[in-house]
This record gives structure tokens, sequence and C-alpha cells, in this order.
């Protein structure tokens, strides 16, 4: 039985909010990936590799919800990975179970590793020099939650977050994310912005 289908559901609601603003919108790409549509060919050199997701090399993979790319028409080509947040995981460790914090930390050795480069090539046939990860939320004092949290770890700029109705009203391309690092003011930004 399928047991999450309110995150399946706010999966493909994201998908649909993101494509209907990039088929409005001159000059921009998208090629999305939710989380069933990623797999991965097996590792180089037909050595093993330790996870089954994204960074497989890595001591703990990562299994997004969405992977996606924007191309702008003068051939600028950003990496999102989407991380969608019910408020069913807690923000911090709790025990050994699931958290927002331990996906963060999993996302930055991905970052730092560089995995993303080679996988971003498979995925979607492009080297990337960086990549940023999008939580969406379901309230604003669970953002700031996320935020408070995460100001406890190193350089996190690559992780963005917004709740579902802000993206809703301000488009997804639009002023609708939160840079989710200790230094930075809580401004509202685009994601086209380069990084």
């Amino acid at each position: 039985a399928i047991t999450n289908i309110g995150h399946l559901a706010a999966i493909n609601q994201f998908r649909v909010l993101l494509q209907t603003e990039i088929s409005a919108v001159a000059g921009f790409d998208l090629h999305f990936l939710a989380s069933w549509q990623i797999s991965m060919a097996p590792a180089p050199g037909g050595g093993a590799s330790v996870g089954k997701g994204l960074g497989r090399n890595l001591v703990s993979s990562i299994k997004p919800d969405a992977a996606f790319t924007l191309r702008h028409c003068d051939g600028t080509t950003l990496l999102f990975f989407a991380e969608i947040d019910m408020a069913t995981e807690p923000i911090s460790r709790r025990g050994k179970g699931s958290s927002l914090i331990g996906k963060i930390e999993r996302y930055a050795s991905y970052f730092d590793s560089g995995e993303y480069r080679g996988d971003g090539e498979q995925l979607f046939g492009h080297s990337f020099r960086g990549f940023r990860v999008l939580f969406i939320t379901t309230k604003d004092s669970r953002l700031q939650q996320l935020r408070e949290q995460i100001a406890r770890y190193g350089d996190t700029h690559f992780v963005w977050g917004s709740t579902f109705e802000r993206v809703e009203a301000e488009r997804v391309l639009g002023p609708a994310w939160q840079v989710i690092v200790s230094d930075d003011n809580g401004a509202y930004r685009s994601i086209r912005e380069p990084y």
C-alpha cells in the first residue's frame, strides 16, 4: 500500500507550479526528474558503489524528492534538488531516525565530494559547478525553526527554503526563497540568481 500519497502529491504540485511558470517565461528550459524517475547507471569501471542514490560513493547517499535544471537562453544551466517537507520528519536528530539536518549534512558531503558533477552529467548531460537544495515546507514557523537549527552548521549557502504558500504567491522563479544560513538576513530571493 502507498502510504505517502500526500508527499507524492506535493512533489507533483511543485512540478506543476514550476512547469507552468517556465512555460510562461521566455528564455528558460526545465528538465525535471521526480524521485521515482532518478535512476543511476552502474558505477564507472564496474566498481561497487556504497549507496543507491546520488553520491553513491559517500557513506550515506542522497535520494532527493526531485532533481531539476534550469537552462537560460544564454547557456547558463543551474542544478537544483528539491526536498518537500510535510512536517512529519524532525528537524534535528533524535535517535537513529531521519532528520532534515541529517539530509543537509548529506548534501554538504555531496557538495564537498564533487560527486554531483558526475551525477549531473549522467542525469542531465551537463557538468555543473554547484547546486542548490530547495526545502519547501508547510509553514513559516517551520521554516524559521529550520533556519535556527541550520545556523549551527558551517557554510550552507546552497540550502534555500520556502513554503508552498509563498511559492504559489510569489512564483517559483520569483522572490520566494530564503538562503538558510546563519549570516543571511532572511531576505527573499529568486532561484534564478547565479551561484
